[in-house]
């Protein structure tokens, strides 16, 4: 299953701590609401303007 999101943020967003909350958001969501446990939630930040994020 593949997820798309497409999220603005500011300039002054902790990057890393917002996708790592996503990740962990929707692994619960999905679990709770399919009961489908999951073994890994994958996030892809392609750009983010002048921060960079150590992710990549």
């Amino acid at each position: 299953m593949v997820v798309s999101l497409r999220l603005e943020v500011t300039s002054d967003s902790g990057i890393p701590a917002v996708v790592e909350e996503i990740e962990r958001d929707l692994a619960e969501a999905i679990q709770s609401s399919c009961g489908i446990p999951l073994k890994k939630v994958r996030t892809f930040v392609r750009s983010i303007g002048p921060e960079m994020s150590k992710l990549n």
